[in-house]
């Protein structure tokens, strides 16, 4: 396959010619665009709609350069590409494409695409990029053209290596520059005539100097012959701060001084050939950083730009063995971000993203120079610090660390508050390697979660005591709340004269991906012990209030949602505070929430509920007694409290099984409520028998099994638009 046309015409010795340009894309109106653009700017161009005929004329004709939509019909760009090189096609592809992950891009690039710009296209990028592309081939051809050359005249040479695309200079014996081309103050901002009879050490950067030193020398030691060109790679420094220093590639060619009409300032008495070196120094900024850049994507967290997880424990695994030699400590540290998937949840990723660099500022703040933080996971930070002499140092790291989390973080226009957990271990005396290291800090920031937010706790080897299969569940369910491996399930309440749905109560169920669906009674206790019910609760409520906002919005305005509220969360100073943003995050509407709590969460501190159901009610917000009946049931406090409704235990429907059978508890707390003017609901309810004798005896409203299993918000929608109840007792039907 013969080269693009400026390949040809160039290396033949004509002048540039105009550019051909193939533009390859679907839309007719894409391509006009394109067209005329380039055309005004006395571009050649010729259009192709498929990827097909792109193919049968990159076969046919040879172009200058290629613009290539990716989203083609049949044959894809990438499959253009792919067949170019295939058949050893060299023009040059600038791809045009609405596609711009990193993924397409990198796709793009690995099959030989120059350049990528995104649809719709910007037409002063374009041209820009396109001159950019053309100049590069021109330069790269004119450079062949100038090697060529190079051997004719020392006249022709110097003209050539003046307007070459590299820094061309000679070197003498001493290491002296004889000469160099103007290129040098395009990279590096030097006159050529700045630098003759300098040492070209005067531009090397210092810590590469020697190395380039040995290597010249042996260059000149060699002297001619049929020797292959060496390379070597070395930072030239600028002669302005405006400049940046630059990374070439050296290629050096042994050369004979005496042919270049040099005399030594002696004499060369003894007639021996004096040799010194030809250099060609090519520009690989570029491809140098590139490099970095995989190298620090393969080592960093992008986000925050702090190491990774491999990259800290190679860190951390130095650091041991340093601390062997030396006798001295070193700490691990493990910080949890409390809450902050229920902020990222409710604020959404962009604010959590800004969250988490924010965290990383005011954590890095209180580091020393030597001191390594690294982020493990979405919310989960790793501290190494290195040579401690003592474990009350990492405390008072510890301490300062969580003092600064204290201050809210201005997110935009929101203020959030957020707080961390942190489990510290030690070399050597919690472990010989960094692995060890991290599983116990790991294991000391979950006790520190179990004792209260913003903990700071030590590792100790009797934290290792505990069930194997508790740690497995606290573990797995920190995952589960990361991984949305929860759903819920809604249970209807309805009204007994009615039959009319006036609310759900939201039931948190939790699907295991290796164990299954995994029932309530055996991970509830243990997200309480653990403090997670705090986490496993702003999920629910998130979730829930989002879900049954959509069945509002559908007309059903009235529904209640009923949602359970833990001790742990009730105890938070700012549970009122953080439950009415989220209701304002999720757009829910205070009148139908409704939240339920166990008799013995209000008794243990009666003054203080008071204050907080009352700042609930000033939001429209009822509050329901669970499981009524079974523990204080005390008139006394119902009264003073904004009490909007009783649920009757459903261990007192046990003893209705028939139509003759009495509660007279039941009887009591349906009296008791009627006499409060507060609301009953019957809960565990399976029967008709059962609901007949409610209604006998004036209950408000029914929940349970008599009609089904609590299910989805997608069934429970359709279940609110679809079912119809009759209202008379004799006619009460089951809603499934």
């Amino acid at each position: 396959m013969n080269p693009p046309p400026i390949y040809q015409n160039l290396t033949a010795g004509n002048d540039f010619h105009d550019i051909h340009i193939l533009v390859v894309d679907d839309d007719p109106g894409m391509l006009e665009s394109v067209k005329q653009l380039l055309e005004i700017h006395r571009y050649c161009v010729t259009t192709i709609k498929g990827g097909s005929q792109a193919c049968r004329a990159l076969s046919a004709t040879s172009y200058d350069l290629l613009l290539l939509d990716l989203n083609l019909n049949g044959i894809s760009g990438y499959d253009v590409m792919n067949f170019m090189n295939d058949h050893s096609i060299k023009t040059p592809v600038i791809v045009i494409s609405g596609n711009t992950s990193f993924a397409s891009v990198s796709k793009a690039i690995q099959r030989g695409a120059l350049d990528y710009i995104k649809k719709p296209y910007d037409p002063e990028e374009l041209l820009v990029k396109i001159k950019n592309t053309t100049t590069k081939i021109q330069r790269e051809v004119l450079n062949i053209k100038m090697q060529r050359h190079l051997k004719k005249s020392e006249v022709l040479h110097r003209y050539i290596v003046n307007n070459s695309p590299d820094i061309i200079c000679t070197i003498d014996h001493e290491g002296r520059i004889m000469f160099i081309n103007t290129q040098i103050e395009n990279f590096l901002g030097y006159k050529p005539q700045e630098l003759i009879g300098k040492l070209y050490s005067e531009i090397v950067r210092p810590e590469d100097v020697e190395r380039l030193n040995v290597f010249v020398k042996e260059k000149i030691r060699r002297g001619s012959g049929n020797y292959p060109s060496d390379k070597i790679e070395v930072c030239l420094v600028p002669k302005e701060n405006y400049f940046k220093s630059r990374y070439f590639e050296l290629t050096l060619f042994p050369v004979e001084l005496n042919l270049l009409g040099f005399q030594p300032k002696n004499g060369n008495i003894s007639g021996d050939k004096l040799f010194g070196v030809y250099v060609i120094a090519h520009d690989m900024t570029e491809r140098k950083e590139a490099k970095e850049y995989i190298h620090f994507q393969a080592c960093h967290d992008l986000l925050t730009k702090l190491p990774n997880r491999a990259s800290f424990e190679k860190s951390g695994r130095l650091a041991i063995n340093k601390a062997r030699q030396n006798n001295c400590i070193v700490a691990v540290l493990f910080l949890d971000l409390n809450r902050f998937k229920i902020i990222n949840d409710s604020l959404g990723h962009a604010v959590g993203d800004q969250l988490l660099q924010s965290v990383t500022q005011r954590l890095e703040s209180c580091l020393r120079k030597y001191d390594i933080l690294s982020r493990f996971g979405a919310d989960e930070f790793m501290l190494l610090l290195p040579e401690i002499n003592a474990p009350e140092n990492t405390r008072q790291v510890a301490l300062k660390i969580t003092d600064i989390m204290h201050a809210p973080f201005v997110i935009g226009d929101q203020e959030i508050f957020g707080n961390v957990s942190i489990g510290i271990s030690f070399f050597p005396e919690h472990g010989e390697t960094i692995e060890q290291l991290i599983q116990n800090a790991e294991i000391a920031m979950y006790q520190a979660k179990g004792r209260g937010k913003k903990g700071i706790q030590f590792f100790d080897k009797g934290m290792k005591t505990s069930s194997p299969h508790h740690l497995a569940m606290e573990r797995d369910l920190r995952r589960a709340l990361k991984n949305n491996e929860f759903e819920i399930v809604y249970q209807p309440q309805i009204t007994i004269n009615t039959g009319k749905v006036i609310g759900f109560e939201a039931l948190v169920r939790w699907n295991h991906p290796e164990k299954g669906k995994i029932r309530p009674c055996e991970f509830i206790p243990v997200a309480e012990e653990t403090r997670l019910i705090e986490d496993l609760g702003d999920w629910v409520l998130h979730h829930a209030c989002c879900e049954v906002r959509e069945w509002i919005k559908k007309g059903h305005d009235t529904i209640r949602l009923s949602v359970n509220i833990s001790p742990l969360q009730i105890e938070n100073p700012l549970f009122v505070e953080n439950f009415v943003h989220m209701l304002d995050t999720c757009q829910f509407p205070g009148k139908n929430m409704e939240i339920e709590l166990t008799e013995s969460i209000l008794m243990a501190d009666l003054e203080h509920m008071a204050q907080i159901l009352n700042h609930l009610h000033k939001h429209s917000i009822t509050v329901a007694i669970d499981d009524f009946g079974i523990g204080y049931s005390s008139l006394s406090y119902i009264q003073k409290l904004p009490i909007h409704t009783l649920k009757i235990d459903q261990s007192f429907m046990q003893s209705i099984q028939n139509e003759t059978d009495e509660s007279c508890l039941v009887n009591a707390i349906i009296a008791m409520g009627k006499g409060l003017h507060l609301c009953t609901v019957a809960e565990g309810v399976e029967t008709m028998t059962q609901i007949k004798y409610l209604q006998n005896q004036g209950c408000d409203a029914v929940q349970g099994y008599y009609f089904g299993e609590p299910r989805s918000g997608e069934k429970c929608l359709r279940f609110l638009e679809e079912t119809t109840l009759i209202t008379t007792t004799a006619c009460f039907v089951k809603a499934l």
